[in-house]
């Protein structure tokens, strides 16, 4: 199920999704077989380990329904492996300016008023 929650105030444009959604996005595997959405939770903890030893972890959010992400925060995660696996360095994060941030916590404010909370 997708969700109205924007994602505007976690810094990411996508609409957030369930692992199981996530997971049927994603190509798929061996002999064919999509990804597993426990796959995707264990990208989220612990990780892909690198080779210095510290690990590359999927962005998400964790709401009372459960962990969500992005297709935004799973393409980093695979930016940021593939640079790994190719020895190069990962590209730094985009980051959001003053005003973006105030647009981002205006709009989620609205969302939270609009839903009575």
């Amino acid at each position: 199920m997708r969700s109205d929650f924007s994602a505007a105030d976690t810094g990411a444009s996508d609409e957030l999704l369930t692992f199981a959604e996530a997971a049927r996005l994603l190509p798929r595997r061996r002999a064919g077989r999509p990804v597993h959405p426990s796959t995707v939770s264990r990208w989220r903890s612990p990780g892909i380990r690198r080779r210095d030893g510290s690990s590359i972890t999927l962005r998400c959010v964790g709401l009372p329904s459960g962990w969500m992400t992005t297709l935004e925060w799973i393409r980093e995660f695979v930016e940021q492996i593939t640079a790994e696996k190719s020895g190069q360095p990962a590209p730094a994060p985009a980051l959001r300016t003053t005003a973006g941030r105030r647009r981002a916590i205006e709009r989620a404010n609205r969302e939270l008023d609009a839903i009575g909370i």
